[in-house]
């Protein structure tokens, strides 16, 4: 059920444009190797082509 994904609930979006904006730039693209997920926000902001993703102050983030 949990690798299905059914479990989980989608994210809320807003009806606010400013905080639907907010949420793309300082929310991380994660990454799967394994059974690491890796954020950074360097790959973020050249996934997203928005240089504007770079201000997150997550620069790095590891879990397993």
């Amino acid at each position: 059920m949990e690798m299905g994904g059914f479990l989980f609930h989608p994210p809320q979006t807003s009806d606010n444009r400013i905080v639907n904006a907010l949420n793309n730039i300082f929310e991380p693209e994660v990454i799967r190797i394994g059974k690491m997920s890796v954020a950074a926000t360097p790959v973020t902001a050249w996934k997203r082509k928005n240089p504007l993703c770079l201000l997150n102050p997550m620069v790095f983030d590891l879990g397993w």
